[in-house]
């Protein structure tokens, strides 16, 4: 799954909140690495910024919600998080 990330948020001392644009659904997403928020350490390491792409693999599909933080949220897996090579 390709985003294009386009918010990344400070939460709380070393915790930050990463939403982009899903490529392939045309939709909005907050992306959760195994379901939690990222952490400065995690931002570093992939190289997370507004504007990179990501390719990831979501745990499973994202739900529907009334809410819209809630509809967005997308659980991926922390270790399979790399920066996009190909051209969106």
């Amino acid at each position: 799954m390709e985003v294009i990330i386009t918010d990344v948020t400070n939460m709380s001392p070393g915790q930050h909140c990463v939403a982009g644009f899903d490529v392939a659904r045309n939709s909005m997403v907050r992306l959760l690495p195994n379901g939690r928020n990222w952490t400065t350490q995690l931002i570093n390491q992939v190289g997370v910024y507004k504007g990179v792409v990501l390719d990831v693999e979501p745990q499973h599909e994202s739900h529907n919600s009334s809410y819209p933080h809630a509809s967005e949220d997308t659980r991926i897996w922390a270790n399979n998080i790399n920066q996009y090579d190909g051209c969106v």
